[in-house]
């Protein structure tokens, strides 16, 4: 028996001019405005608007509301996820020598795979998997995080090497 065929479709999501990120191969206008500390951005799918914020000190979450107070629509995390579906989701990401590479997966959904290089002029490629309730929306909360983390990383290991020369 045939396994049926699966909706995949291949997005890039393109540094622009300043902090600005658009969204290539959509139907529909989005992407977003991150803030110089990278850690709120200011997305929009469409018309709509949105707010993406990081929060957390172990756990770190990347939260999409439409306003300030209310509940996150998408919130992906280590620890857990919120999406626009009945399922859960679980969010993971590996770091490798050229790339970080995400993973969301969503119960009766499928997956997206987000790849981000180690190098901030370059694209961050995304591949969906199955078809997505508020796909763009998801999808941008998902590139916010691992932007986050890598810059998170490059800023601890700034750090580690700052410690190195003052203590060496």
């Amino acid at each position: 028996m045939a396994q049926p065929d699966r909706t995949r479709l291949t997005l890039t999501l393109s540094r622009e001019h300043g902090n600005r990120y658009l969204l290539l191969g959509s139907r529909q206008p989005a992407g977003f405005d991150l803030s110089s500390w990278g850690s709120r951005a200011q997305a929009w799918v469409a018309a709509q608007p949105y707010q993406l914020t990081m929060s957390g000190v172990l756990n770190r979450t990347a939260d999409a509301r439409r306003a300030e107070g209310e509940h996150p629509i998408v919130r992906i995390g280590r620890k857990s996820c919120v999406l626009p579906t009945i399922g859960a989701g679980r969010w993971t990401v590996r770091s490798r020598w050229r790339e970080y590479e995400a993973t969301l997966q969503a119960q009766g959904l499928d997956e997206i795979v987000v790849r981000l290089g180690r190098r901030k002029w370059q694209p961050i490629d995304i591949e969906v998997r199955g078809t997505w309730p508020a796909r763009d929306l998801v999808v941008l909360t998902a590139a916010f995080a691992l932007l986050a983390r890598r810059r998170d990383d490059d800023s601890a290991a700034g750090g580690a090497a700052a410690a190195v020369v003052v203590l060496g």
